[in-house]
């Protein structure tokens, strides 16, 4: 975990659970409201303020029945806690996106070296 932590304070910008919820993209999660209502689906987007949309959605009221929706928007204000799946290795999911991160930035850097010189042979 520490290990993890460490390797991801290296980028840019602080650890933060938005990163976390970033890597379950696709991952079912149970969201609570701060209004004790329920919400179950899978994270279709997350951003850093912790702002969800979820798809596939089942929301339950305090203490009423249940309503299905295909995509729904929850602000993080209003969140209390997220459950996370129990077969979530949080530390092989933390190493997962960082690796696809560090290869999306080389993929990155290799197109905008590509591009310099491709500028360069066109001004000759």
């Amino acid at each position: 975990s520490l290990k993890v932590e460490c390797q991801m304070r290296k980028r840019k910008g602080p650890l933060t659970m938005s990163v976390l919820f970033q890597a379950l993209m696709n991952e079912q999660v149970v969201i609570e409201l701060r209004n004790e209502s329920l919400i179950r689906g899978i994270i279709e987007y997350t951003d850093r303020d912790l702002n969800f949309m979820l798809k596939d959605a089942e929301y339950f009221p305090h203490r009423r029945g249940s309503q299905h929706f295909p995509e729904i928007f929850i602000p993080g204000r209003n969140i209390r806690y997220i459950q996370l799946p129990e077969n979530i290795d949080v530390k092989k999911v933390l190493r997962s996106h960082e690796e696809k991160l560090q290869a999306a930035k080389q993929q990155y850097r290799r197109g905008t070296k590509q591009a310099k010189k491709e500028t360069e042979l066109d001004k000759k």
